[in-house]
């Protein structure tokens, strides 16, 4: 595939020739937005992209809504691009498409069918919807976020902390004095972040440790935070803008809460159409609880899923997970794996039944639109992974500065005492906490403990923390800290009492680059996806000069006479 790519690059002089004389950007027709060598993008085109978005995506009227306009022009055009490429090397033809092709065709079936028994929208009164909203105010907050840049000094070899954290300060005052951070991180970091001169995007409250999102959402615009002393080294950090909390009013979330509500109907009202039909004979569909033991000890291929001839593998389950969570924006709903879930497998269901009874007509526009967007984004994912391919030296310093993603697993060799809770559970816990403290002052052995407290000791062996978790969820909080011969403190389980002593811990040891390469790439990718789509899109902007058409800029007016919810 990388020489077909490469072959595309050599090709790509003349697709540019061919799209120059479609388009003289001299002679820009009426009505378009913005223009470009290959064609035009009027606000009907960004009509039907915003129409994609996630719903509370929509509702804005602010000062950013111009930005977004002329962003979705440009992501309208990136597209097109991707697709033209995609079908010149055959990307629609490589087998791996056309399974996801009939899965997509699979999809179009059956969404016809649940629209031909859905029940009618007008079931929603002004009340329903206002009801929602007062149940469930905090879905309608949109988070703080601050956009962060960081800088971070690794300590050298007889190098001590204090040394370390003068230099980081000297840093800081250059920043107070008037000197840019981000020349100063090119210059100075030792972080991966460097590479973007610092910046680390928009940040919100949970992606950084607890003591690190303390810090950074205290921090005054513009202000350099003081250094902070880690175990590997010293880190300053700088908050370039505030994006405060937003509280959503009912009438912004009008739309999404319809949205939201016509979708449980329809939820409901496809399981009435699967306990109808039934499920086949031989299926197996998981719940929640099987979902997570699989993520925990599954790799990307086991089968979570089978519904007659069609199976959904973990690796699939996780890719419409993600795509779901996109959609949705904000905050995820708690039940929000058990309704996909179901989702899956009414569609596979209705599918099934439809083939046997016959499918109806359906214009071929309604698959190739989901073909195409589909197309579009795995030949974007693997431009993406060619960019990096072609800059090792990126690869090699995301490596560098997060080995311990890329080792081999912590393992503890653990036994466990379980005491089965009695009349008087406080006491029994109380008792128990007064024994494990006289294990740790080495007063006392384990086995005494479980004679005193009448418990069973079991011998786990040697695990990793993924398979201490399918056995017990709660262990791992207690255990990553703990050294050979330390105890937990103990806690409830269920109906027991729960203590574990550490025989064994074999830290993590860092693989070598060349047997994780491709995990450093694919890590790289989950965490600055955005960034290199970023490099992508402005490399086939430039190339094909996207500008938005002087003669008719972008303004509000233009978004509110277009606008989806009107």
């Amino acid at each position: 595939m990388i020489r077909i790519l490469a072959l595309l690059l050599v090709m790509m002089p003349l697709l540019l020739t061919c799209r120059n004389a479609t388009h003289n950007s001299e002679e820009t027709p009426q009505g378009a937005l913005a223009v470009y060598d290959g064609g035009i993008v009027t606000a009907e085109d960004v009509d039907r992209e915003m129409l994609k978005l996630p719903a509370d995506y929509r509702v804005l009227t602010d000062g950013h809504m111009v930005e977004r306009y002329e962003a979705l022009a440009q992501k309208i055009v990136v597209d097109r691009i991707l697709l033209e490429e995609a079908k010149l090397i055959g990307s629609d033809s490589n087998p791996q498409f056309q399974a996801l092709a009939r899965q997509i065709e699979r999809n179009v079936y059956s969404d016809h069918y649940l629209a031909s028994h859905d029940m009618p929208l007008t079931a929603l009164t002004e009340e329903d919807l206002k009801s929602y909203f007062e149940a469930n105010r905090d879905e309608f907050v949109r988070s703080a976020k601050r956009h962060v840049f960081h800088m971070f000094k690794r300590k050298a070899e007889g190098q001590t902390k204090e040394e370390l954290v003068r230099e980081m300060e000297a840093l800081r005052n250059r920043v107070l004095a008037g000197e840019s951070l981000s020349e100063l991180v090119a210059e100075h970091s030792d972080s991966e972040s460097r590479h973007r001169d610092g910046d680390l995007g928009y940040i919100e409250k949970g992606q950084f440790s607890a003591d690190f999102d303390a810090i950074v959402f205290s921090l005054d615009k513009d202000i350099p935070s003081q250094p902070i002393v880690t175990a590997d080294g010293v880190h300053l950090f700088m908050v370039q803008s505030i994006i405060r909390q937003q509280v959503f009013e009912f009438k912004q979330v009008r739309q999404q809460i319809i949205g939201t509500l016509f979708a449980r109907k329809k939820m409901e009202r496809s399981n009435q159409i699967v306990e109808g039909i039934g499920v086949p004979p031989n299926s197996f569909v998981p719940d929640d609880s099987e979902v997570a033991r699989f993520s925990q000890n599954g790799d990307a291929g086991t089968t979570i899923m089978r519904i007659g001839d069609f199976q959904l593998t973990l690796g699939r389950f996780n890719q419409l997970l993600a795509d779901r969570k996109r959609q949705l924006g904000g905050k995820a709903p708690a039940d929000l794996i058990k309704n996909l879930l179901q989702e899956v497998r009414n569609r596979e269901v209705i599918f099934q039944h439809m083939r046997e009874v016959g499918f109806p007509e359906l214009p071929d526009n309604e698959f190739q639109v989901k073909r195409d967007e589909e197309l579009i984004a795995i030949f974007a994912q693997r431009k993406m992974r060619l960019l990096l391919e072609r800059d090792p030296q990126r690869l090699q310093d995301h490596y560098q500065n997060n080995q311990m993603r890329f080792c081999t697993p912590l393992k503890l060799h653990l036994n466990r005492l379980t005491v089965t809770l009695g009349s008087e559970p406080s006491e029994q816990m109380a008792h128990l906490e007064s024994l494990s403290k006289q294990l740790n002052q080495g007063l006392s052995n384990f086995e005494q403990v479980a004679i005193d407290t009448y418990g069973t000791i079991s011998d786990l062996g040697l695990l990793n923390m993924a398979q201490i978790s399918s056995i017990d969820p709660r262990a791992p909080f207690y255990l990553s800290a703990l050294q050979s011969g330390a105890f937990s403190p103990p806690y409830r389980w269920g109906d027991h009492l729960i203590l574990l002593e550490v025989r064994q811990r074999i830290e993590p040891a860092p693989l070598p680059f060349s047997l994780v390469r491709d995990a450093v790439l694919t890590d790289y990718l989950q965490n600055y996806s955005q960034k290199v789509f970023e490099e992508i899109s402005d490399s086939l902007l430039e190339s094909v000069h996207f500008k938005i058409n002087p003669n008719q800029p972008v303004t509000l007016d233009i978004f509110e006479a277009n606008s989806p919810n009107k």
